[in-house]
């Protein structure tokens, strides 16, 4: 298993939610699947590695050289490309299809990163994946016990897992029904629905952290703490697009590998 935890951000309710977004006309702003490194659906989604790696703060933090910061970029942009041909065409799918679709992708998870987790560490140094595996756990939360690296360091059992995933199942299903229930909906209707969504899964999420944590052991949750490293304060708006930062990159706003032209712009 690699050594740099690479957690694709693929919990069942965040790709069911993604997907409601991108498939219902005028459910949301954006078109078609985000890029990985902007926590779209099947990506490394929020405190993944090539997310991570676009901020200049982490940059900076695992001491990062213009080389691979240039191969970064190009492994990012692969990446995207295969991320967006994995789900073109979801839109046209029946409700059933999606759901026969999105459970495919959530299985080849994975797959998917242990294949981008052995790219980066070809990247990366012994030291900068370790700081970037510590800095990638303290962002993730509770996120992060769904890499199988992770769990195995733990020792999580296999009755814990089932518990944890049982937990997300119920979730899943009960967001997967609110979303059925907005199919006459009109566009500004669902809107307003996929707002009042946002805000009862911010209220879900905290019960069911609440629930997973209380899976592990004393011993686990001691060690799970351990793993997180030095802490760091990373500005989460740079990984939301909000003020201080926006989707491309890290605080000056640039991909890895991206320099900055004189007034804001950017430059390969």
């Amino acid at each position: 298993m690699s050594r740099v935890c690479t957690v694709l951000g693929v919990l069942a309710l965040t790709l069911l939610f993604a997907a409601s977004a991108m498939a219902q006309p005028g459910g949301g702003r954006r078109q078609g699947p985000a890029g990985p490194g902007m926590g779209g659906p099947g990506g490394p989604g929020m405190g993944g590695p090539l997310q991570l790696l676009r901020l200049e703060q982490v940059q900076k933090e695992i001491e990062l050289v213009d080389d691979q910061k240039a191969k970064l970029r190009e492994l990012g942009e692969s990446t995207a490309r295969d991320m967006r041909e994995a789900f073109s065409g979801m839109r046209d799918l029946t409700e059933e299809q999606r759901r026969e679709r999105m459970e495919e992708l959530r299985k080849k998870a994975q797959e998917r990163e242990a294949e981008l987790a052995k790219k980066i560490e070809a990247i990366l140094l012994p030291h900068q994946l370790k700081r970037l595996k510590e800095i990638s756990i303290q962002v993730q939360g509770l996120r992060a016990l769904n890499s199988a690296e992770v769990a195995k360091e733990l020792g999580i059992t296999e009755d814990q897992k089932a518990k944890m995933e049982g937990i997300r199942r119920e979730v899943t299903d009960q967001f997967a029904k609110m979303r059925e229930e907005m199919q006459d909906l009109s566009p500004e209707q669902r809107r307003e629905r996929f707002r009042e969504m946002g805000e009862k899964m911010r209220e879900t999420q905290q019960q069911v952290e609440e629930k997973i944590l209380n899976v592990l052991t004393a011993e686990q949750k001691e060690k799970f703490e351990a793993m997180k490293g030095k802490k760091i304060d990373i500005d989460m708006r740079q990984m939301m697009g909000g003020p201080g930062g926006n989707r491309r990159g890290g605080e000056g706003g640039a991909a890895p590998g991206e320099r900055r032209r004189p007034g804001g712009g950017q430059q390969n």
